[in-house]
Parts: C-alpha cells; structure tokens; sequence
C-alpha cells in the first residue's frame, strides 16, 4: 500500500511503497523517531502525526493506490490548468488596486 510522506518545508508529499501497522512494535518505532500521534482518519487507513515542533513532517498517511491515481490525475489537471493561463501556476502577481489620488473627497 503506497505511503505519503508530507513535509513541512518545502511543502511537498513524497510517496513510497509500504505500510503502517497496527501494533506495538510499529508505535514503538515511530516513538523512537518523535514523539507521536497513531490515529485512523475517517477511510480506516493508519496515519502517523509527529507532535515535535522540530519535526519537518506534517504527517505520514496509507493511501490507497485508487487515490494515489486519482491525485496524480488532479495535479495533471491543475498543471494543464496553468499551461492554458499562461504558465502563471502558483506565481503570486501583484494586483492592479491603487487608491484614488487627488484631493477630492476630503473635507
């Protein structure tokens, strides 16, 4: 079952083959690493949140491989996204907003 790792700085997932199990040698790894959270989200899949400030990972989840495809195919999407608008992607521009100049309006 594929692993996402997301990390903190920068702000990316990395995917790796694997598994989290449910049992106490596996907490007892991670508690060797950091200080740790063992939690299931809502889809019953093992999910891993360091507690440590110090910590770059965010969190380390179990996708399925449906999932996995299916946000391969929506980052695909924004990409192609991007490419039609100009290249822009996740460039922050500068707005065109000025405020008024003159006088006018001031008592």
């Amino acid at each position: 079952m594929p692993i996402i790792v997301c990390l903190k700085e920068p702000g990316i997932n990395l995917v790796c083959e694997g598994e989290i199990k449910d049992d106490q040698k596996t907490a007892a790894e991670y508690d060797a690493l950091f200080p740790n959270l063992m939690v299931k989200d809502q889809d019953g899949h093992n999910m891993v949140i360091p507690l440590s400030v110090d910590c770059n990972v965010a969190f380390i989840k179990e996708v399925t491989q449906a999932e996995l495809d299916k946000r391969k195919a929506e980052a695909e999407r924004r990409k192609k996204n991007a490419e039609a608008q100009g290249g822009l992607g996740n460039v922050i521009t500068k707005p065109e907003m000025l405020f008024p100049g003159g006088r006018a309006g001031r008592g």
